[in-house]
């Protein structure tokens, strides 16, 4: 983990070769690079039990897995958490993520059998076309929930073209989380309320469905299921209405048709109350 500054973050060449060395060096040996740029890493299992963090946040242990790309942020997340009582089985902020990025995150979250619900603030999507990928894989397993950011770009156009890049920014946003499977919320509140929801939630058993396939959660239901010790029904045959009606039991046609019986019923009340006020003007 590297906590300095000074590499791929000030957008200028010497920072981006300082970085691409930096990488090379740290690949050269086996090992795998969080940041530059980076706040801290934390893993709560026994087994580990390392808290290495730029600032002194009371980290509680659980189910919740945590991800940032702002290292500010990341205070606030752990923040928010240990104010809420939620426990964390691990947070990365990633910084400039020259190596370890937000899809590696994810498949480190499917793999730990502590995490139980993933929660990571975005700012931007490395490698947009695999993102959608990994994060199917893992919202199988356990809910994904993620709060979107914005990065100030100093070549950004004022105004109007800039309100329109950002509106065209957050749709973009919304329609890949959408495809990916992820619940997007709009602020760290949000996504605090709903990760305590389903982090103290009794772990279910089986597969959790993205969007489209039946909802979170849910399985899709063949269109021949029946409900557990339901005979099949047989289907009816010409009018329905008819057949009531041969029975002779007009309670059967007002309950097979709620709506017209009730509405003819109104509308003779309504026939005699009009004949008997026509009456009473014309005496």
């Amino acid at each position: 983990m590297v906590v300095s500054t000074g590499f791929g973050d000030t957008d200028e060449p010497e920072g981006r070769a300082r970085e691409d060395a930096l990488l090379a060096e740290v690949r050269a040996h086996g090992l795998r690079l969080v940041g530059p740029n980076a706040l801290g890493v934390v893993n709560t299992d026994p087994a580990v039990s390392l808290q290495a963090l730029i600032g002194r946040v009371p980290v509680r242990a659980g189910g919740l897995g945590l991800s940032s790309q702002s290292g500010a942020l990341g205070l606030a997340l752990l923040g928010h958490a240990a104010g809420r009582r939620i426990g964390v089985s691990s947070f990365l902020a990633l910084g400039n993520r020259a190596d370890v990025s937000t899809n590696d995150v994810l498949e480190h979250f499917a793999d730990d059998e502590r995490t139980t619900v993933v929660a990571f603030y975005v700012e931007s999507f490395g490698n947009p076309r695999r993102f959608p990928q990994v994060a199917r894989r893992v919202s199988r397993r356990k809910p994904i929930l993620a709060v979107k950011g914005s990065r100030r770009d100093a070549d950004a156009a004022p105004g109007k073209l800039r309100i329109a890049a950002a509106l065209t920014d957050a749709a973009a946003t919304e329609a890949l989380l959408h495809q990916a499977g992820v619940l997007g919320v709009e602020s760290t509140q949000t996504l605090f309320d709903a990760a305590e929801l389903l982090e103290r939630q009794p772990r279910r058993s089986g597969t959790v469905r993205r969007p489209g396939e039946g909802g979170p959660g849910r399985a899709p239901v063949p269109r021949n299921a029946e409900p557990p010790g339901c005979s099949r029904s047989t289907p009816l045959t010409g009018s329905p209405h008819g057949s009531l009606r041969g029975r002779g039991s007009e309670a059967r046609v007002a309950r097979a048709r709620p709506l017209q019986h009730r509405a003819g019923r109104l509308r003779q009340a309504s026939a005699r109350q009009a004949g008997d006020d026509l009456g009473a003007v014309r005496r």
